[in-house]
């Protein structure tokens, strides 16, 4: 994708938004994935969901490698320029 932002929430809903929610992995507080937008942060909206981005990139890149090592994925997280 094009941003961060919209990279981790792509890749949070095909992991499953669910799954990730149940988790509690947090963004300044604030689950990472929830049905209720941030009065706060930005979020990046898909669906009936959102995803708390306001964090620098290598923030995303470890939250989704905790996500990915929580669910066992397997997932190679590598931040790009």
């Amino acid at each position: 994708e094009a941003t961060a932002a919209d990279t981790l929430a792509k890749s949070l809903q095909m992991i499953g938004f669910d799954r990730v929610e149940r988790l509690g992995v947090r963004v300044n507080g604030e689950n990472i994935v929830s049905a209720s937008k941030s009065e706060k942060y930005n979020d990046v909206r898909i669906g009936n969901r959102y995803v708390k981005t306001h964090s620098n990139t290598m923030q995303k890149a470890r939250n989704l490698q905790q996500i990915s090592d929580e669910l066992g994925l397997d997932l190679q997280v590598k931040v790009v320029d």
